[in-house]
């Protein structure tokens, strides 16, 4: 068996080390490595689940805090001071609490490889995006055959 290992990421519930000849799986915590042969491996995939619903509740709860401080609209909605100090306190929080999931789907993804006989082998959570894309374009390189 090849020693040289070609790639790997680390995900919240194991990881996947890629050789030339196959590839190291660890669940959890385990010191088990579980070697598939490469040409059991059907597919490497990198999931990463969309942004657009937080972001787009980040904005409006921004803007709805920047409206409510600032009040430019005074002619349609005038709320007193405190009022006005508590809404806008309300909406920054929820903009704060939209912006975490955003940035957590964005700096990590989820990867699945995928046997023949099975459709999902193993599934990894929250690994990091970078070693994930560069672990998949490897397998993917390796399994072309170049």
């Amino acid at each position: 068996m090849s020693t040289q290992e070609l790639g790997s990421c680390h995900g919240i519930n194991g990881s996947i080390t890629l050789y030339h000849d196959r590839i190291a799986i660890r669940h959890g915590g385990s010191t088990h490595l579980h070697d598939v042969a490469l040409a059991q491996i059907h597919a490497v995939i990198v999931e990463r689940k969309s942004v657009v619903p937080f972001a787009t509740l980040t904005l409006l709860a921004a803007a709805l805090t920047v409206l409510v401080k600032y009040n430019p609209i005074w002619f349609l909605v005038n709320l007193p001071d405190k009022e006005s100090t508590l809404v806008s306190l309300a909406a920054l929080s929820a903009a704060i609490a939209c912006a975490v999931p955003v940035v957590l789907r964005t700096a990590f993804v989820n990867v699945s490889v995928r046997s023949e006989s099975d459709p999902v082998f193993v599934r990894l959570g929250f690994v990091r995006a970078r070693p994930a894309k560069r672990l998949a374009k490897q397998f993917r390189e390796l399994s072309a055959g170049g």
